[in-house]
């Protein structure tokens, strides 16, 4: 910013010689001046010069302002100035002046941190006021409304504005303290001159007379470019300044967001014209969002002729030829290592050097024949529904425990997990008293936990169409053959989508539906999509701060579920481990990428890891499985379950490190009857491996409200 200094309102030479013959009359009475401050000395004032040039780091301000506040430079005040409790008061022992300083500020000011900087090297004691920046209403005596302000004197006070001003001002003091505080301001008077932009502009020329006067710079004026990068710095002055402790709520937040506006007004506009927008091109799917959903209809998705379904139940035994198991052995032996970044950790994917020691563990140590063993220690099942094979586990409380009612629970896993994550939990749900969940003998749960189709022991479907939708009906279907007329669901990941469209398609026979991952996207109702856009700029008006973090930064969480390991995809079974690890790293706590083994030994042993793994290679469903994503993807536009309300009593626990769950903001448009929002203390995407017991006691928590 350049200067046309030919144009001057005022006389700048009558102000400047006029400056000139004030300093000439303090510096010839200086040897005469009392001594203020301790071991006070001409170095001590150089110094202060030397400062006052590190400590502005600006170009030169010049203060547009309106002409009548030019009086307000060179007099006293003239109104008087409200009683203010200050926000704190700095005092010191060396300070003799009885000054009676006042300082108005912005605690993260740069100008008002220089005048504080001078005043602390010196030892002036002074009381702070911190000015609300969008009321201002602690600076209403003054007709000049920037900071920092310093009043100084009692009886007859003076207002000085402007940090070197104040500076300078103080700097003439200490060469005559005896000198009238009106005349030594006089020194300073105050010149209109006119910018580039023609823009009259408030300068006063001898600010800088005793002060090392710094190099003319070309100032940026666009530093906050962004809505976000504003928000983000008022938020930051808020911090630093203690606003939660220096003003109101309402007072804080205005200042934050409003100034932020003020600040981005533009970018604002542009916002609050997308949300019309939104409003416009979402309408008739708001009017539709209470209509009927699609009849179901019953597909078959064997590639044979479509035969009657054999209805039969029929028990299963996990059982791994010993050719699957020895070809294992040679693929492992076979396996090409690639070199891991240095310092890379888990940041790209899964890190060579622990995938060493996971390869080793899992040829030398790991015994699937004692997996087998551990796995069919719970009763194993399969059935016919729709030309599909559809395994699942059933866990019921011993016939001796006594408890008063038993009712049934669907608890359907999701990817890249398998119902090997319920291992730990299912012992949890069928007898809570043995693992201290204190809801006494009243009731538990009998576990019906099946395998989605295209995962584990579940046939994969050979017709196009297996999605969501599909998976709830075959369930529903499975729970008619086991004559399970009302019973509960839960689910995470995949779960959670499937049991949320049972719940959808059979309301009256759902208790109550529990997730530990509740999703809910723009596309389920309008007013998230507004709320997800204005939330980026205002959170806190649109979502508890204890959520925030579960929404934003959007494409940051976003690429945490598009990544992948490069070496998954080679074929090979350290290939697939590599793939899935690093998803139940990543997923488990996005903090793991920092540690080379992906934090995976914190909640997880080797043999749990390798167990889900070995599942999926055992019965070749990687590609299955993955293929249940396109059809969600495929169908996700015209599938009304996905944009309609579940009416059922709803519970969520919210684990802290789940990527997928939403706010509680979110949540409540999907799901209209949420009775719980648990905000869990611990815990990730894998909670029923990684939580059991914190995760048992929060569905028993739900169930005990429904009850």
């Amino acid at each position: 910013m350049h200067w046309a200094i030919d144009d001057v309102a005022v006389g700048f030479n009558a102000a400047t010689n006029n400056c000139i013959s004030h300093l000439v009359a303090f510096s010839q009475k200086e040897n005469n001046s009392t001594q203020l401050f301790g071991n006070n000395s001409i170095g001590k004032w150089f110094a202060a010069g030397i400062s006052g040039y590190l400590l502005t780091g600006t170009a030169v301000s010049l203060q547009q302002t309106p002409a009548k506040q030019l009086n307000f430079w060179t007099r006293g005040v003239e109104q008087k100035i409200p009683a203010l409790q200050a926000t704190r008061k700095i005092s010191s022992e060396t300070d003799c002046s009885n000054l009676n300083l006042r300082l108005y500020q912005y605690q993260n000011c740069p100008f008002c941190c220089k005048v504080r900087s001078y005043l602390d090297y010196y030892g002036y004691s002074y009381e702070l006021v911190e000015v609300n920046p969008i009321t201002r209403k602690e600076i209403k005596f003054s007709e000049y409304k920037k900071v920092p302000i310093l009043v100084c004197g009692k009886d007859d006070p003076v207002q000085i504005n402007d940090s070197s001003v104040i500076i300078s001002f103080l700097q003439s003091y200490m060469l005559n303290p005896n000198a009238d505080l009106h005349t030594i301001l006089s020194a300073y008077p105050s010149s209109l001159i006119k910018g580039d932009d023609n823009k009259m502009q408030l300068v006063s020329p001898n600010k800088y007379f005793l002060m090392i006067p710094e190099k003319q710079q070309h100032v940026n004026e666009e530093i906050l470019k962004t809505m976000k990068e504003s928000l983000k710095a008022f938020q930051w002055f808020s911090d630093v300044s203690d606003w939660r402790n220096t003003f109101h709520t309402w007072e804080r937040l205005t200042a934050v967001y409003l100034g932020a506006t003020v600040i981005m007004r533009k970018l604002v506009n542009m916002l609050l014209l997308l949300s019309s927008i939104i409003f416009v091109v979402f309408y008739n799917k708001y009017l539709l969002w209470k209509g009927s959903l699609p009849v179901t209809v019953d597909e078959y998705y064997s590639l044979a002729d479509q035969p009657p379904d054999d209805e039969a139940i029929y028990t299963f035994e996990v059982k791994v030829p010993d050719s699957v198991l020895e070809d294992l052995q040679v693929r492992l032996n076979s396996t090409k290592f690639f070199q891991t970044l240095e310092n890379s950790s888990f940041f790209y994917g899964s890190n060579a050097k622990f995938l060493h020691s996971f390869h080793d563990y899992w040829m030398n140590s790991y015994n699937w024949r004692e997996t087998e063993a551990i796995l069919n220690n719970f009763k194993h099942f399969r059935t016919q529904i729709e030309g599909l094979n559809v395994h699942y586990i059933h866990a019921k409380p011993a016939e001796d425990s006594k408890y008063d009612t038993v009712y049934p629970l669907l608890l359907v896993h999701g990817w890249p997990g398998s119902v090997s994550e319920f291992l730990k939990i299912i012992p949890i749900l069928i007898d809570p008293i043995k693992h201290n969940i204190g809801y006494g003998t009243k009731y538990a749960f009998e576990v019906i936990a099946p395998s989605i189709p295209g995962f584990a022991w579940s046939d994969a479907p050979k017709r196009k169409g297996f999605g969501p939708a599909a998976a709830a009906r075959v369930f529903i279907k499975l729970l008619d053959r086991l004559n399970k007329r009302r019973f509960y669901c839960q689910g995470g990941d995949w779960g959670s989508v499937i049991t949320s469209i049972i719940a959808q398609m059979y309301p009256e026979r759902v208790i109550g539906l529990h997730l530990n991952t509740a999703f809910v996207a723009g596309i389920a109702h309008p007013m998230i999509i507004l709320k997800q856009l204005l939330g980026i700029y205002f959170p806190e008006f649109v979502i508890d701060p204890a959520d925030q973090y579960r929404v934003y930064p959007l494409m940051e969480k976003f690429f945490y579920f598009i990544e992948e390991s490069g070496f998954a995809l080679q074929d090979s079974p350290m290939g697939l481990a590599s793939y899935i690890l690093e998803k139940f790293s990543a997923w488990t706590d996005t903090s793991y990428q920092h540690f080379d083994d992906g934090g995976l030994k914190k909640y997880f042993t080797l043999d749990e890891l390798l167990t889900n793994i070995m599942i999926y290679w055992t019965s070749d469903c990687i590609v299955s499985s993955m293929r249940f994503y396109k059809e969600f993807y495929q169908q996700l536009g015209r599938m009304r379950y996905f944009n309609s309300p579940v009416l059922v009593p709803t519970g969520v626990a919210a684990f802290p490190n789940d990527l997928l769950t939403s706010p509680q903001a979110f949540v409540t448009y999907k799901y209209e009857h949420l009775v719980q929002y648990s905000r869990m203390p611990r815990g990730g995407h894998f909670a029923a491996l990684e939580e059991p017991l914190l995760l048992a006691d929060d569905i028993y928590k739900f169930s005990a409200l429904i009850n």
